[in-house]
């Protein structure tokens, strides 16, 4: 009870006026209906049973009391059975939470620092988590890619409070995905190009507005080209460059290269803005390779193909230092997925010692590393095909970034000038 009752009077949330003002009301109210029964029992000659129903029995100083006492418990118990009743009615999904808290989370959300969080897939969800558990507050925004359905946006407003407003789709246009081969040539489709698994190496990746529902097919007849397909490269969502560019921290989160991260990074304008924005360039970086896209990775070579297909430096890179549990490893190395390591050859990482503190500082590609264990191994459900080309879903256990560990890190970043 007490807890609840400080967080209505913590500061930011825009509340505490509005509170001081319907006491003020509710106790003019009283006062005021207390001098017109003042004055109707002085003026009305009233029954005998009045005399016990305004407790003339009692001491007026301990009448006064026992009318405080019971009229604030009445108060407290109505006031807590609304705030029950407008949070179950208006977010059912988090009734198990006071109004206050709900409250203070979304002030929390809203006035802090603006800090934007880039990507999809299920590696974005821990870093919001992270950064709701930071000290600092956070006004958080945060802009999935073009290939997310609408299931995980629901996640983020359900499961994690977010508003509508602070998940950002990057496109109102019907993209598609493309990728393009070394040897020229293209697959379509985020599913395809997802397992796609034949050798010859990935170019680029990018959206274009399908242009099957165009003229221009008519055209063409069929025969695309990867300059064509970007000629008609979707309109990006003003928000989205506007968010950027007001931001003091930007996280790309850990997901699928090929089909999250470079086709959102390398959306016209995405790129120009973040390199020209003033906010630090935060990646944190994949705990495990991905069979067949990303094999034998290393968080150098994230680095890498980021700047290669976007021209994006990284100001600092959050990397895993923390153990896996053999038992998971196995089953991951099974799959063909491997630890992504800081860097293939321990040379080729570079350390910079201030001469004032003696501090050491790791960078790789240019890339200031914060790590530290960061893991934590957690049931999750997987879909998967079995025998009879049909798909199930299992629990399984997978390694995740930890979000309480995750949001010391951040909460460095947020501090740090």
């Amino acid at each position: 009870m007490q807890q609840r009752l400080s967080r209505w009077l913590l500061p930011g949330l825009g509340i505490k006026r509005w509170l001081l003002m319907l006491f003020v009301g509710l106790l003019l109210l009283a006062l005021g209906l207390a001098y017109w029964l003042t004055e109707l029992y002085r003026m009305v000659n009233l029954p005998d049973i009045a005399f016990w129903v305004t407790l003339q029995f009692i001491p007026k100083g301990l009448r006064g009391l026992l009318f405080v006492l019971v009229g604030g418990a009445l108060t407290w118990i109505g006031w807590s059975r609304t705030s029950r009743y407008l949070v179950r009615t208006l977010v059912p999904e988090r009734q198990d939470q006071s109004l206050a808290q709900l409250v203070y989370e979304r002030a929390r959300l809203e006035v802090g620092r603006p800090v934007v969080v880039m990507g999809g897939g299920t590696g974005l969800l821990p870093i919001v988590r992270a950064l709701k558990q930071t000290h600092a507050d956070v006004n958080l925004k945060v802009i999935l890619s073009p290939t997310e359905t609408g299931r995980l946006a629901t996640q983020l407003r359900d499961e994690l409070g977010l508003a509508p407003n602070q998940v950002i789709f990057p496109t109102s246009d019907d993209v598609r995905l493309w990728a393009e081969l070394e040897n020229g040539r293209l697959i379509e489709g985020a599913a395809t190009i997802g397992h796609y698994n034949n050798g010859v190496p990935i170019s680029r990746v990018f959206f274009s507005r399908d242009i099957r529902r165009m003229k221009v097919w008519e055209n063409v007849q069929g025969e695309l080209s990867a300059s064509l397909l970007q000629a008609y490269a979707p309109e990006v969502n003003p928000e989205v460059l506007a968010t950027i560019k007001s931001a003091e921290l930007i996280v790309v989160a850990p997901g699928h290269l090929y089909t999250g991260l470079l086709p959102l990074l390398t959306m016209p304008g995405v790129a120009s803005m973040i390199e020209t924005s003033e906010a630090k360039l935060v990646f944190v970086a994949n705990l495990m390779t991905i069979p067949g896209k990303t094999a034998r990775f290393t968080v150098a070579d994230y680095l890498i193909a980021i700047r290669t297909a976007t021209g994006i430096e990284m100001d600092y890179v959050v990397v895993n230092q923390g153990d896996i549990s053999r038992d998971l490893l196995e089953k991951y190395y099974a799959e063909g997925a491997d630890i992504v390591r800081l860097r293939a050859r321990s040379d080729a990482i570079s350390r910079l010692t201030f001469a004032d503190t003696g501090e050491e500082t790791t960078l790789v590609e240019g890339a200031v590393v914060v790590s530290g264990h960061l893991v934590s191994e957690a049931p999750q459900m997987i879909s998967y095909q079995t025998p009879d080309g049909q798909t199930s879903v299992r629990e399984l256990p997978v390694a995740r970034h930890d979000p309480a560990r995750l949001a010391r890190v951040l909460d460095q970043l947020l501090v740090e000038e």
